[in-house]
């Protein structure tokens, strides 16, 4: 028996395990809000799971950073242009932008599409000039 309270170490694990699931629940729910509900809050989000991430680190043994670590965003730094009132341009601003897993997918699947479709569109030039030439 572990502690004056009677309860077995099995317990104690079992008790722990319970409260990981619990917690990893809460945190499952939050991550699916903000990429459902909330996709503008990618900022939100990342910090979201970087706390996971901390918090299965914390977990020691019991944790799994592996979870949290393919939901992870991408950092990427981008500039815009800063509008002025007058509708003018007064240079640009540095921000940082998010890419999460999922949407790089997307991401890689336009650029794929765009570059199929550019390829069909040369293989027609090329096929129309040689017509011509005969």
């Amino acid at each position: 028996m572990v502690g004056g309270d009677g309860m077995r170490s099995e317990d104690v694990i079992e008790q722990k395990e319970q409260c990981i699931q619990r917690a990893r629940r809460v945190f499952e729910r939050a991550s699916e809000y903000f990429r459902t509900s909330a996709p503008e809050l990618k900022e939100q989000r990342s910090m979201l799971l970087e706390q996971w991430r901390n918090t299965e680190e914390e977990f020691g043994d019991f944790g799994d950073v592996t979870l949290v670590q393919a939901k992870l965003p991408r950092r990427l730094k981008r500039k815009r242009p800063i509008v002025v009132e007058d509708g003018g341009s007064a240079g640009f601003e540095e921000y940082i932008n998010y890419l999460f897993p999922e949407e790089a997918h997307n991401t890689n699947w336009k650029l794929f599409e765009a570059a199929y479709h550019w390829k069909r569109r040369k293989d027609s030039s090329a096929e129309d000039a040689e017509d011509k030439e005969t």
